[in-house]
């Protein structure tokens, strides 16, 4: 059998950014193997009241859960294919305690929606923590803004994985004052007209991502394409869009891709290329 040993490793989650099939992934130190979590690893209560810091979430049904107030949880999975969680003005919380790293699985559509005053963020208040979406099957739609997680001292830098497809949707501008990473699959920019979903830098390794609406991307971003695994653009999804960015990198053998689809790409740029 196959395996993957990791000396010195502890038991238990190995963070956001591990999954094994559709679940995040752990450390059995009994068989010194890296597994997939089992049932008994999460939660699935449906009473968002009842999410604690203590669990991994796992959404199994196709209905609508409402955030009634801030909540802290560990990781989020989902599997089902119409599930949505509204987070209406409240903060959900995502911390792992793992090397600072924190994440959102999901192996189907999943519709996360957001109001003013709420939203996503990672990590512990005041340290600097990465929020990781990993995107199996389906698409994530993300309508709720992603922050950083307090005032001062908690950066949070935004990684999307995973081959399936991640579509910012909504009215909410993101608010985080870490990079961002685009890692392989599709990713829709589709906020409102300057309602930014890319606040710094950006770098696209392997993914191709759609600009569907005006002005998505910050003004002050420095932008890297980096083409791998027959993919890597920064492409138009509509007609006449319009993008301002400070710099633009296009790296590694093959090339990256700046593509107008269907209508004009207007990608200013004033600083380097």
């Amino acid at each position: 059998t196959a395996r993957v040993a990791i000396t010195g490793q502890g038991a238990g989650s190995m963070g956001g950014a591990f999954y094994v099939g559709n679940d995040f992934a752990k450390y059995d130190t009994g068989s010194n193997a890296v597994v997939a979590f089992v049932a008994g690893d999460y939660t699935n209560d449906p009473a968002e009241n009842n999410w604690g810091s203590s669990n991994n979430v796992k959404l199994t049904a196709n209905n609508t859960t409402t955030l009634l107030g801030n909540r802290q949880i560990l990781s989020l999975n989902n599997t089902t294919g119409a599930a949505t969680l509204a987070t209406n003005g409240n903060l959900l919380s995502i911390s792992s305690g793992v090397s600072g790293v924190s994440g959102i699985l999901s192996s189907n559509n999943f519709t996360i929606t957001g109001a003013a005053g709420g939203g996503i963020t990672a990590g512990t208040a005041g340290s600097p923590a990465e929020l990781v979406l990993q995107s199996t099957g389906g698409t994530i739609f993300l309508g709720a803004a992603i922050r950083d997680n307090a005032p001062s001292g908690g950066a949070v830098t935004l990684t999307k994985g995973g081959a399936s497809n991640v579509t910012f949707s909504g009215t909410m501008a993101n608010t985080y004052t870490g990079p961002t990473y685009f890692n392989g699959g599709r990713v829709d920019l589709s906020r409102s007209p300057y309602a930014t979903v890319v606040p710094g830098d950006l770098t696209i390794t392997g993914a191709n991502v759609f600009l569907n609406t005006q002005e998505q991307i910050a003004d002050t971003s420095n932008v890297t394409i980096n083409y791998f695994n027959n993919a890597g653009s920064l492409q138009t999804g509509a007609a006449n869009v319009n993008e301002t960015i400070r710099s633009l990198t296009i790296s590694a053998v093959g090339g990256g891709n700046v593509v107008a689809n269907g209508g004009i790409i207007g990608i200013q740029i004033y600083g380097d290329v």
